[in-house]
C-alpha cells in the first residue's frame, strides 16, 4: 500500500522536476560549482606559497583548511547531480605560459 504522503511527494517532484532541472537552474549550478573549485584552487595556491615561506605555517594551514571547505562544497553540487543522473558542464581551467613553468 502506498502512503498518502509518499504520492504527494512523487507528485511534487514530477510537477517542479522542470523546474529543478531546468536550463537556467543548470548553468547557476554550472557557474557556483565552478567558483566553489575555483576557489579551492586559489586557496591552495596561498597555502603552498605561504607554507614555503617557513614562517607562516598557521596562515598555511587557515588556507588549506579554507581550500578543503571549498572543494566540499563544490563536491555537494556534483553529488546533487550525479545522485539524479544528470550531467554538468566543468569548465576548463586556463593556465598561461608563464603559471605552467
Amino acid at each position: 500500500m502506498v502512503s498518502s504522503s509518499m504520492f504527494i511527494s512523487t507528485i511534487i517532484i514530477l510537477l517542479f522536476s522542470p523546474l529543478i532541472f531546468g536550463e537556467d537552474l543548470k548553468k547557476l549550478y554550472e557557474v557556483q560549482m565552478h567558483k566553489e573549485f575555483l576557489a579551492s584552487n586559489t586557496y591552495l595556491t596561498f597555502a603552498h606559497r605561504l607554507a614555503t615561506r617557513g614562517v607562516y605555517h598557521g596562515f598555511a594551514e587557515f588556507f588549506f583548511d579554507s581550500a578543503k571547505e571549498e572543494r566540499d562544497h563544490g563536491k555537494k553540487l556534483l553529488d546533487f547531480y550525479n545522485v539524479r543522473n544528470r550531467e554538468l558542464l566543468f569548465y576548463d581551467v586556463k593556465v598561461d605560459e608563464t603559471a605552467a613553468t
